[in-house]
């Protein structure tokens, strides 16, 4: 998990949240993917557990918030002006960090 944070192998995909009503794009998931050197893509429900146990998850939890935020800001003036991430969270992060500052 290190060399995959100090190598940024991290990314997020994201997948769109559609409006029944009007079929607009509304918001998007952040999803959370690890390019493993040998592996190839991770899902994070195959990494997740050890990050939870290493205590990197909070260092990733605070990329994962940085990057989803700069991703839907670039988003709005692109003609989303309304457009939402939602990004999940750890228990370990409500209990260890600081998620709400």
């Amino acid at each position: 998990m290190r060399h995959a944070i100090e190598h940024e192998e991290l990314e997020l995909h994201y997948q769109p949240q559609v409006s029944l009503n009007t079929g607009r794009i509304i918001g998007a998931e952040a999803m959370l993917r690890w390019w493993h050197p040998v592996r190839g893509i991770l899902a994070a429900a195959e990494f997740i557990e050890v990050a939870e146990q290493t205590g990197l998850i909070l260092q990733i939890g605070q990329w994962v918030f940085q990057t989803a935020c700069k991703q839907t800001a670039e988003w709005q003036p692109a003609g989303f002006p309304d457009l939402f991430a939602a990004v999940s969270v750890s228990p370990v992060e409500i209990q260890r960090g600081r998620v709400v500052e």
